[in-house]
């Protein structure tokens, strides 16, 4: 799934199309089945609101679009790997979730963290030292914010944020 995807459900509410209401579809299929419809099927009430629904989610995939080029632009300056599928990087480009600055510095953070801190067995050997094998995430943040912290008191010429 990209960017620029829609899911049946919400094609199907808005466009009255009878598409599989959990799959997701391209944006750009389904306008054209949504034109399609509009054409053979609504009176001129009806086709002024398809068209308005297209324009609508026309305008939402084009922000998505402008979200996704200053983000990735950014990582490329900071050499930090794009991850479409990252929740934070996800929720930025779709909906507007955090601020770019907010997600460049938490991917920042996941870089240095996997590069150079060895996180993941880090995090485990916690784990298995409490006796714990339940945490929640505010407990596994906490517990990266503060590897991340200590690594970078440690190492202030990688510091970018």
């Amino acid at each position: 799934m990209d960017f620029y995807t829609l899911k049946g459900r919400n094609a199907n509410k808005f466009f009255s199309l009878e598409l599989e209401p959990s799959k997701y579809y391209n944006w750009a299929e389904v306008k054209e089945l949504a034109k399609k419809k509009r054409d053979e099927l609504y009176s001129k009430t009806d086709e002024d609101q398809m068209t308005e629904n297209i324009e609508r989610f026309q305008e939402i995939i084009d922000a998505r679009k402008r979200r996704e080029l200053k983000i990735r632009s950014r990582f490329n300056d900071y050499k930090i790997q794009f991850i479409p599928n990252s929740f934070y990087v996800r929720n930025h480009i779709m909906y507007g979730k955090k601020t770019t600055e907010e997600v460049l510095r938490k991917m920042y953070m996941m870089k240095i963290l996997f590069e150079n801190c060895d996180i993941k067995n880090k995090w485990e050997k916690n784990k298995v030292t409490k006796g714990q094998q339940i945490y929640t995430f505010e407990e596994k943040d906490l517990f990266y914010e503060t590897t991340y912290t200590e690594f970078m008191r440690e190492n202030p010429r990688l510091k970018y944020f």
